[in-house]
């Protein structure tokens, strides 16, 4: 069986800017100098790309998945 809605595990610094209605340079800028944004930390990839749990922004909006 299909699902209708299958939800990413991780999204790009990009997505989670949009989700957001932010700049991606925003979050990137708070990592870089906090080391987190707000309380949620990336996954780096070998290529340097930094990918975002689902469950953490999930949790931050206060949507139940």
């Amino acid at each position: 069986m299909l699902r209708d809605h299958v939800v990413p595990a991780f999204v790009s610094t990009a997505q989670f800017a949009k989700i957001l209605g932010i700049q991606s340079k925003s979050i990137v800028r708070y990592l870089c100098i906090n080391g987190h944004y707000l309380g949620i930390k990336p996954r780096k990839l070998p290529n340097g790309r930094l990918m975002w749990p689902v469950a953490k922004i999930q949790t931050l909006l206060g949507v139940e998945s």
